[in-house]
């Protein structure tokens, strides 16, 4: 072989072999465009039958009022919430929180005008708004600064979400999954008299999991936090 010919070859194969490796990934992240990543997150806590048996004992009782101030510079009690309720629990540093909160967003957009999202987030005002803007989040999210409404839901970790209707708890669940946020919207389209819209649960994970643990700070005049609620 000349080598005119030899360098030709050796130059085409240079040119032509980053190209043909740019589309055989790109065929590659095509093929596997709608498969969602699910991220394992280390925070998560798979959620346990003590959990559920404290989270089932909540349930048809009457749901703890509250007067906290929200997102939007108002104050809201559970009573001037458009029912039904999709009630759950933020805490601000927890990955799980983030990781959920597009979909209670999508919930939100849904239902939008025939239910009310709301989450409580432990925090101050302030940390609510930065955490909404943080997060692109539309609906309403109220702060609970001294955990007070944390502790009277009972709830011991972040993302716990509560079904609420006519100031009764009909559904508590002590975390989420795919087959929860299902399940919370075919309840909520039942509940409003509205017919049933899908929400794509992208990136939840497939069995029942909750969030980190609520770390409540000493209340003024007390030598140390309160105990968090148990399930004996």
């Amino acid at each position: 072989m000349k080598p005119t010919r030899r360098l030709f070859i050796l130059a085409a194969a240079a040119f032509l072999t980053p190209i043909v490796i740019g589309w055989i990934a790109l065929a590659y992240l095509i093929a596997n465009r709608e498969k969602p990543v699910r991220w394992e997150l280390p925070s998560r806590h798979p959620v346990g039958p003590q959990e559920r048996n404290l989270a089932k004992r909540l349930e048809a009782k009457p749901a703890p009022d509250f007067s906290l101030q929200g997102t939007d510079g108002r104050t809201h009690t559970l009573r001037s919430l458009k029912q039904p309720v999709l009630l759950y629990f933020i805490n601000k540093d927890c990955p799980c929180s983030i990781e959920a909160e597009p979909m209670f967003g999508r919930i939100d957009l849904a239902y939008r005008g025939k239910a009310s999202v709301v989450g409580v987030l432990h925090g101050t005002l302030q940390d609510a708004k930065d955490w909404a803007n943080a997060n692109d989040t539309e609906h309403l999210i109220l702060a609970d600064p001294s955990g007070e409404t944390v502790r009277a839901y009972g709830v011991p970790r972040s993302v716990y979400t509560a079904v609420l209707m006519d100031g009764k708890i009909l559904k508590m669940y002590p975390g989420y999954s795919g087959d929860m946020l299902l399940e919370v919207t075919r309840l909520l389209a039942e509940l409003a008299k509205t017919p049933w819209k899908r929400v794509d649960p992208d990136y939840a994970p497939k069995r029942m999991t909750s969030g980190c643990e609520f770390d409540f700070a000493p209340a003024k005049g007390e030598d140390k936090a309160p105990k968090r609620p148990s399930a004996q």
